[in-house]
């Protein structure tokens, strides 16, 4: 037996595809709200919460290297800068592990990281005009949260 979850659940059929990627981009950035609130209100105890951040930011910028690998693949373009970006985070986070502890070694890769990336995006693609104004405020919160998660940790 297949299991099948349909599209419509999630979507209304009368969307347009733009206003699909807004709700999804928009979306995508609860967790990056929502987890630095949880950490500033849990004091002390947000070691958890910490790391669910980091594991969903990690997710989120390895999602987007690979949109940006195939990105590349479709619009013939060298696909060696999103494979390089991919590992970013690990390098970066190696470079800082020599000054910062761990975890704010493990937050400043990332915040570079989508920082580069954006920067990246911006040059590489030429996207419609929403999708840019949308992947600038993204990237803005974004970035501004791991700055919140620095402070807070």
């Amino acid at each position: 037996m297949k299991f099948h979850i349909h599209p419509l659940i999630f979507f209304n059929y009368f969307m347009s595809n733009k206003q699909k990627i807004q709700l999804l981009g928009y979306s995508g950035l609860l967790p990056f709200i929502f987890l630095p609130l949880l950490m500033l209100l849990n004091e002390g105890s947000g070691k958890n919460i910490f790391e669910w951040f980091f594991l969903y930011s990690l997710l989120i910028y390895i999602f987007l290297t690979g949109s940006f690998w195939s990105l590349s693949i479709q619009s013939n373009k060298e696909p060696t800068y999103p494979i390089l970006l991919f590992f970013l985070p690990l390098f970066v986070a190696a470079i800082f592990s020599f000054v910062f502890n761990q975890e704010d070694s493990l937050i400043l890769a990332l915040l570079s990281s989508f920082f580069i990336a954006y920067l990246y995006e911006l040059k590489t693609y030429d996207h419609e005009t929403y999708y840019q104004k949308m992947r600038l405020i993204l990237s803005t919160i974004v970035i501004i949260s791991h700055i919140g998660v620095l402070i807070i940790n």
